[in-house]
Order: C-alpha cells, then sequence, then structure tokens
C-alpha cells in the first residue's frame, strides 16, 4: 500500500485526486466483494469435515486475486526513472533505514512539515479506531446477535458494497468541498455508529448500521489518502506514505483493541464498541488544526 497509495499525485492533477482515489478503494472493495461471494459459494456446512480446507483454501483464491489484479500495474504503470536510477547507486537497506530516520526527524523532530504531522497524528487516532472496528465486527456480531458464520458473510457483503458506493460518491464530494471536510463528515458517521452498536438489538438494524460502516471505512480512507497527496512535497510521495502506510496505516492497529478487549473483559461488548467512538471525536479534533493547501477545493466548474 505503500508504493501504491504513493502514486497517486503521479498519476493525476490535484483538483481530481478526490474522485481517483475514490475509484481505487471502490474497485478494491469490488475485488473483496467479489472474493467473498466467491468463497461463500465453496464453503460446505459447517458441521462439514471439508469445513476447515475450504476456510484456508480461501485464502489462496483472495492470493491468486492479489496476483491476477496487480499485474495491470505492472506492466502498464509507468515509473519515473529518475528515481530508479538513483536507487541502483545505493545500499537499498542501508539507505532505506537511514532516509526513514531522517524523514522520522523532518516530520516530527523538526516539524519542517507541521500540518503533514498534524494530519499524520490525527490519522493515526481515527484509523486506530477504523482498524479496531474492522478487526472486532464479526466477534460483536457472534457474541451479541448470535449470528453464524453465513450471516457474518452476508454482513460483510453488505459492508463491502456500501463501501464501493460510498468511495465513488465522496471521491466527488471530496473534489467539490476539499478532503478536510470530507473526513470531518465521515468521522461524524463513524461516531454516529459506535452508538448504534451500542443500541443495536436485531440483526436487521445491524445490517443498517452495516451499511452506514461501509460508506464511512471506504470515503474516510478515500479522502485520507486525498489530503496526504495533497499536503506531501512532489518527489517525496513514497517517503512520506511510508509513515502514512506504514506507521500510521499499520501499526496504529494496536492501540484500539487493546483497550476493546480492556473495556470488554470488564465491562460488555457493546461498551467497548461505544468506546471507540473516542477515537473518531478524538481524530476529528486534531484534524481541525490542519491547515489544507488551497489547491484542494476545486471550483464546480473546473471539475
Amino acid at each position: 500500500m505503500v508504493f501504491y497509495d504513493a502514486f497517486l499525485p503521479s498519476l493525476t492533477s490535484a483538483k481530481s485526486y478526490g474522485r481517483v482515489s475514490g475509484y481505487g478503494f471502490a474497485m478494491g472493495y469490488l475485488g473483496a466483494l467479489v472474493v467473498l461471494v466467491i468463497v461463500s459459494y465453496i464453503l460446505p456446512d459447517p458441521a462439514s469435515r471439508e469445513y476447515l480446507f475450504f476456510v484456508r483454501f480461501s485464502f489462496v483464491v483472495a492470493a491468486a486475486f492479489f496476483l491476477l489484479f496487480s499485474l495491470p500495474m505492472f506492466f502498464f504503470v509507468p515509473e519515473p526513472q529518475r528515481i530508479l536510477s538513483e536507487l541502483s547507486k545505493r545500499g537499498y537497506i542501508r539507505e532505506g533505514m537511514k532516509q526513514a530516520m531522517g524523514t522520522f526527524r523532518v516530520l516530527f523532530i523538526k516539524r519542517d512539515f507541521p500540518e503533514i504531522g498534524r494530519f499524520l497524528m490525527a490519522f493515526f487516532i481515527y484509523n486506530d479506531g477504523i482498524l479496531t472496528v474492522i478487526a472486532f465486527a464479526a466477534i460483536f456480531a457472534e457474541r451479541i446477535l448470535n449470528m453464524d458464520d453465513k450471516a457474518i458473510i452476508v454482513f460483510f457483503a453488505v459492508v463491502q458494497t456500501s463501501a464501493v458506493i460510498g468511495s465513488v460518491i465522496f471521491g466527488f464530494i471530496t473534489d467539490k468541498i476539499g478532503p478536510k471536510k470530507t473526513i470531518s463528515l465521515t468521522l461524524a458517521i463513524w461516531i454516529g455508529i459506535t452508538i448504534g452498536a451500542f443500541f443495536v438489538k436485531t440483526v436487521a438494524v445491524f445490517y443498517v448500521v452495516a451499511l452506514a460502516a461501509g460508506v464511512a471505512i471506504g470515503s474516510s480512507q478515500s479522502a485520507s489518502r486525498t489530503l496526504m497527496a495533497l499536503l506531501t512535497p512532489k518527489e517525496r510521495e513514497a517517503e512520506f506514505f511510508g509513515f502514512y502506510d506504514g506507521l500510521c496505516g499499520k501499526a496504529s492497529a494496536v492501540i484500539g483493541p487493546f483497550i476493546y478487549g480492556l473495556i470488554a473483559d470488564f465491562t460488555n461488548e457493546r461498551v467497548a464498541a461505544l468506546s471507540i467512538g473516542l477515537f473518531f471525536l478524538a481524530g476529528l479534533l486534531l484534524l481541525q488544526g490542519v491547515s489544507v493547501p488551497e489547491r484542494s477545493i476545486v471550483p464546480a466548474e473546473a471539475s
């Protein structure tokens, strides 16, 4: 994802970052939906002796999709020759570690790019909330609503479908009103989702919450990538997106699950789900301190 996301500024102009980013996430969730449908079709009854084998085989299906649909990027998306020629003269690992430490100092100690630092802190917090919801959604559904595997697959299908739609729609919204306002809107939706999860009592209502979650997850991720692309200086995309996707994207998944599990142990799953709303609220408040470049908002006629 680090290298994939860093391509965004080189693939389109700033006025259409939102739409292109939205299309990318929409296609990703569409692919996930197709895999989910295939897996649900081949899975036998859970009581069957072959059930665990086909659960494992689902990972093979996912790997095949990764391989097949990554080929167009490898063959048809050009990479700047300047970057290739520079890196070929250096030791990759040593130079990479050295540059990573230098980037950390630039962003978080020297604060040469204060807006990026502020955004990454906000993203670290609210993305932790998103990843926690993803990690515990199935557990919540099973323990609170007694949903079986088939019902949970339907739940994730609902999420994936609405994520496709949300990514596309909010991609256009991002280009109209700017990524900061779009992210703020999606975080407000996330807060509502955690409140809804606290009160949900039926599977039908849970599916409604799933619809909202799908819209929020696709749109918040798409708009976040757009804002990062707008804030990142030219020719430092891979360097800065490494911290966006790595440190603040993947590493942020540690705190939320720990807090969720701790609260669930001392109280219950509903209170734990509600507590995740604090991540979205904190991220929303921190985000307001980020100043966004004017080019992030494009007049309607320019679109």
